[in-house]
């Protein structure tokens, strides 16, 4: 048995031999850039950064003792409820709670936002307290075999100075305030005491 070889494939029409080129490619390129994809849970682009951003990355983790559904449950009223995040994700199966498209002005709840991110410094202050701030929140929930569940947090920001739109948007950093009361107050409720 012989593979398709130079002989063989001399003997294919020139359009057909393009046509077997083009569909491997094609192949391979879906391939390759579906990978990437099915390794991150949520994937969020905001405005100032290049790039995609993979939340299960920059996640902050807790573990400890609790029966995954009512976890991912008491996680969902803990945003919802305690901390007044509006749910946009919500799936218990894939463990995945949390507002990619969150946009807000001056506080988030009763919390001001630059305690939440740090955005930079104006002249006024904080620029997270008077720019347009872009949140992705998002909180995973899975079973971890012998200890219960893991609850990771995430959240990235970007904010939008509003005295002009000519203005580049800013990255803004995470100061862990919003993932640490999500992690604390989901963890109590089971009797743990997270830091």
């Amino acid at each position: 048995m012989h593979s398709l070889g130079t002989e063989q494939s001399k003997r294919l029409p020139f359009s057909a031999r393009h046509l077997v080129c083009a569909a491997a490619l094609l192949l391979a390129s879906l391939a390759a850039s579906s990978l990437p994809a099915q390794l991150y849970r949520a994937r969020v682009w905001l405005p100032a950064y290049p790039n995609v951003i993979a939340l299960d990355t920059i996640a902050i983790r807790t573990e400890f003792p609790a029966p995954r559904l009512e976890a991912f449950q008491v996680t969902a009223a803990v945003m919802e409820v305690e901390l007044k995040i509006e749910l946009k994700t919500r799936d218990s199966t894939a463990g995945v709670v949390g507002n990619l498209e969150l946009v807000k002005m001056r506080k988030l709840g009763r919390t001001p936002l630059s305690r939440i991110v740090s955005c930079g410094q104006g002249m006024t202050g904080a620029n997270a307290d008077s720019y347009r701030v872009y949140l992705a929140l998002i909180a995973f929930v899975d079973t971890v075999p012998d200890k219960g569940i893991r609850l990771s947090v995430a959240l990235a920001a970007a904010a939008q100075d509003l005295q002009g739109s000519s203005k580049p948007p800013v990255k803004c950093s995470s100061t862990g305030f919003l993932e640490g009361q999500v992690r604390r107050q989901v963890a109590a409720r089971f009797g743990t005491v997270v830091k």
